[in-house]
């Protein structure tokens, strides 16, 4: 058998050797086995309960030893719980936390199977020192260690599940980014052509000497501008912010840029919970609660 033993969130197990005998139950293990010294204790205390010989309280020594494994499943339940969650708000720490779970999950499985079969067949298996009610009480330990490894092998699944999904949220946060960056790249590079045309040095140009030219010139990068975010907005390629709202949209949309770069590096719980909280469409919940806002 294999007694689990957690110690500074460091998961490790600890092997017990029996040797059975029809007078005498003898276990070999090195450390302290917590299931067994309570077992030991309870059956000095409470004489009945080691009763039945030798092989019943090997039985119990089993289903003891199995049910120690549960708080660790349920933990195990609840830390894929969180690591769902900061998936999909697209955490960066989740691909470590998944690959450590793993290696432990597999770990645990590779020592429950083996332990859930060799209790199936001291259970099943007629053997001589293996009385029948000891065999019944081999049987429900067996349906432990099962039920066990079945949850283990569900984790493992949803493990690779949340992995899975870090890495589309991962993806999918780059790709706004770099929607932004190149919508944002769209507009700059008519400007920069303007001014590049405008900054030649000519002797004989179009109103070079013209009063107004520097102002025009400006008006027609302003309305280049928003006629390009106006176009990018109706195809869909951005939010439809409103017009009287547009400075303070591309600000906004610099700043989730910039925002976008920095998750793929360190993501605060702060920015994590709000991508968690906004809608399909990109917006806040409460961003257009007012009516009289809802048209552009």
């Amino acid at each position: 058998m294999h007694a689990v033993h957690v110690e500074d969130d460091h998961l490790d197990t600890i092997e017990i050797d029996a040797f059975l005998t029809e007078t005498t139950l003898v276990t070999f293990h090195r450390g302290d086995v917590p299931g067994l010294e309570w077992l030991v204790s309870e059956a000095s205390a409470v004489p009945r309960l080691a009763e039945g010989g030798p092989d019943r309280m090997l039985a119990r020594l089993n289903e003891v030893v199995a049910r120690r494994y549960l708080p660790l499943t349920e933990d195990l339940e609840r830390r894929l719980e969180e690591l769902e969650d900061l998936a999909i708000g697209g955490h960066p720490e989740v691909p470590a936390a998944v690959q450590v779970l793993r290696r432990e999950t597999l770990a645990l499985r590779r020592i429950l199977g083996p332990q859930r079969d060799v209790v199936l067949s001291l259970g099943r298996d007629e053997l001589p020192l293996v009385s029948t009610r000891a065999g019944r009480r081999f049987a429900d330990a067996h349906d432990l260690l099962f039920r066990i490894v079945e949850t283990l092998d569900g984790d493992r699944s949803h493990l690779a599940a949340i992995l899975e999904t870090s890495r589309s949220t991962a993806a999918e946060q780059m790709n706004e980014v770099m929607k932004v960056l190149t919508v944002f790249s769209a507009i700059l590079l008519p400007l920069s052509l303007l001014a590049g045309i405008s900054g030649m040095d000519f002797a004989h140009m179009p109103e070079l000497a013209w009063r107004w030219g520097y102002f025009a010139l400006l008006g027609i990068m302003a309305t280049t501008a928003a006629g390009l975010w106006i176009y990018f907005v109706r195809r869909g390629f951005i939010g439809g912010p409103r017009l009287g709202r547009l400075p303070g949209s591309i600000a906004r949309g610099l700043g989730r840029s910039v925002t976008g770069v920095g998750s793929l590096v360190t993501v605060p719980m702060r920015v994590v919970a709000g991508s968690t909280q906004r809608g399909a469409d990109g917006r806040r919940p409460n961003e257009d609660t007012d009516p009289r806002q809802n048209t552009a």
